[in-house]
């Protein structure tokens, strides 16, 4: 897609121009699928694990956003390692199931393939950029794309229309928010 045509569905605060055409272009299939969905004789269960995909393409589009968002603002994030772990004896032990332990801990980076919509949501949410109620929009999106997983269990979540309506917002929202802190600068 050309910048100009970027530029009228308002990515233009996404100044990679790589991630800038994914967006675009996934926001493209989620209209395709809308449409999709909306012709005469698609059955309750397909229309069903369409809108499931387009709620999966709008936490993908969050995510995206949201990472790029963190690295352009040079963000960091960092988790507990432990090295040099050594088990305590049998005494000091009150389980089978677990082990007391002692060992060297430290905070290290987290590299960017370990940041996910669930770090990035927590992340961008405790530092007060993104309010609650655009979090819980994230996180309900968050938690239907997670049902793609073949193993995880979809009972409680719901595909419907007011789903994607949400999603759909959470996206705008996230695109308001990366639009705030990265071109008013």
């Amino acid at each position: 897609m050309s910048r100009r045509k970027n530029k009228k569905v308002g990515l233009d605060f996404i100044s990679d121009a790589t991630l800038r055409r994914k967006v675009s272009d996934a926001i493209e299939t989620t209209s395709f699928l809308y449409l999709k969905r909306n012709e005469k004789g698609v059955s309750a269960g397909f229309a069903s694990e369409i809108r499931r995909m387009e709620i999966l393409y709008a936490a993908s589009i969050i995510e995206a956003v949201l990472l790029f968002l963190f690295k352009k603002r040079n963000e960091s994030m960092t988790k507990m390692d432990y090295k040099d772990v050594h088990i305590l004896p049998a005494s000091y032990q009150q389980s089978a199931a677990s082990q007391f332990v002692v060992a060297k801990q430290s905070k290290v980076l987290r590299q960017d393939r370990e940041l996910m919509l669930d770090n990035l949501l927590d992340f961008f949410s405790e530092k007060r950029v993104i309010k609650n109620s655009l979090k819980t929009k994230i996180d309900k999106a968050r938690r239907v794309r997670n049902t793609f997983h073949l193993s995880k269990s979809r009972k409680g979540i719901r595909c419907g229309a007011k789903a994607v309506d949400s999603a759909n917002d959470a996206v705008i929202g996230t695109f308001a928010v990366a639009r705030r802190l990265l071109i008013s600068k």
